[in-house]
């Protein structure tokens, strides 16, 4: 059986096939659900960008897909028009996995004082 700190080295890693279309970050880490494959991304890019921005509610737009994909079907265009579409947005952080991951992580450590200041542990 794997550990937890094993299981989530193996999740920065791992893609999962299974699309949401919320734009939500993940809440398990464990069932990581990607916004679209790369042949649907410009369907999602506009709404994303579209989003309201609030801070309790970060969204994801989490794209998969094999980079041997884009010679196959012949559509590397499609990175260029979506750094187009969401490059108008400044406040997008453009991250891997493993950064997600450890920004969550790092998130569920906070604690906050009554008057809401971030506290030391």
């Amino acid at each position: 059986m794997l550990s937890s700190s094993a299981k989530l080295k193996a999740i920065n890693k791992a893609t999962n096939k299974c699309t949401s279309i919320r734009g939500e970050m993940p809440k398990d880490l464990f069932r990581w659900h990607p916004t679209c494959h790369h042949n649907k991304v410009m369907e999602y890019a506009s709404q994303f960008v579209a989003l309201e921005e609030r801070p309790s509610h970060m969204a994801l737009l989490y794209v998969w897909g094999h980079s041997y994909e884009f010679e196959d079907e012949g559509n590397l265009d499609l990175l260029d028009r979506l750094g187009e579409t969401i490059a108008v947005k400044q406040s997008i952080w453009y991250a891997t996995n493993a950064e997600i991951v450890s920004y969550v992580q790092a998130l569920k450590r906070l604690r906050f004082s009554a008057d809401c200041r971030i506290t030391r542990t």
